[in-house]
């Protein structure tokens, strides 16, 4: 069993710690109020070979409310569901590969 030591959530709606939860190692759900589901993965297929530090580094961050929202980098995403391999995952890599595209474009405008 793993520990998550500290997480501080807070939006107007929402202001909640998780203090020395145990999880069991690989998915953890938690409803946190107000409908706020809390998903915690530690482990990601396709990405076995990739630390946290380093998916971090390389994360798109996203500002919610007050919150700097880390997000897993585009290509790593696609990795991840194409090792996942599920319909809805192949469905999704059409389609981020798809934003990929869009983007080469627009950088060659």
């Amino acid at each position: 069993m793993q520990t998550l030591l500290v997480l501080e959530i807070s939006t107007p709606n929402c202001s909640r710690s998780l203090k020395d939860v145990a999880f069991v190692p690989g998915r953890a759900d938690f409803y946190i109020g107000s409908g706020v589901r809390l998903h915690i993965i530690t482990t990601t297929a396709g990405l076995e070979n990739i630390s946290f530090d380093e998916a971090l580094a390389d994360a798109n961050i996203a500002q919610i409310y007050d919150v700097k929202v880390p997000f897993l980098d585009i290509s790593r995403l696609i990795t991840n569901k194409k090792a996942i391999n599920r319909p809805k995952d192949i469905i999704d890599v059409m389609e981020l590969e798809k934003i990929i595209r869009i983007r080469e474009q627009k950088e060659k405008s």
